[in-house]
């Protein structure tokens, strides 16, 4: 080997090392780690899933439903267990559970993120989202008939960065549900999973 040869070698060698712990650590960087995890997301957390890759999330335990014909389709953060799913997604803070984590995925993108927890958390997650986002830019309180019942509806939304937040409580499964995305995914929904 020549002298320049080798000084080629050494000057590359560390860069194809770097390249590599770079490559792990957007991988572990990404949220597949702490989707399976039981430390707390964060909105934040949950924020920077819109726009990553599926594939960064080969860790996580994803369950996805067939493809809709728009071609979108919802992955849980789930277990299966023979035929059953079961919803696993890590917390969003230390004292709000998750009871569903969905990422709506076009291709291999995730366009938005819905996720859904008790109404009881509904002072705690407008908090979280008032600090992050700012003052809602639209409230709307109505009446639903749900279970059999005329309940009271709050829905709110939020926009920052280019992208669209919006809170919905309670949902017809009873539930308190808040979805990200970018201003033309964030209402796209899909189910089935």
């Amino acid at each position: 080997m020549t002298r320049n040869a080798g000084l080629a070698v050494l000057l590359i060698l560390p860069l194809l090392a770097s390249t590599a712990r770079a490559q792990d650590a957007s991988k572990d960087g990404q949220g597949g780690e702490r989707l399976a995890g039981e430390a707390p997301l964060g909105l934040v957390g949950v924020q920077a899933l819109v726009g990553q890759d599926l594939r960064t999330l080969g860790r996580a335990p994803l369950v996805c439903a067939a493809p809709r014909p728009d071609g979108a389709k919802a992955c849980r953060v789930a277990r299966r267990y023979g035929q059953y799913v079961i919803d696993d997604p890590a917390p969003l803070t230390a004292k709000v559970r998750l009871r569903r984590l969905t990422l709506i995925v076009r291709g291999q993108i995730i366009e938005a993120v819905t996720f859904e927890t008790s109404p009881d958390n509904f002072h705690a997650v407008t908090h979280l989202l008032n600090t992050r986002l700012g003052a809602p830019v639209r409230t709307q309180s109505t009446r639903v008939r749900l279970s059999g019942e005329v309940q009271p509806r709050v829905t709110m939304a939020w926009r920052a960065d280019g992208g669209q937040v919006s809170l919905t409580d309670p949902t017809p499964l009873q539930t308190l549900s808040v979805s990200i995305g970018h201003d033309d995914g964030a209402s796209k929904t899909a189910s089935g999973v």
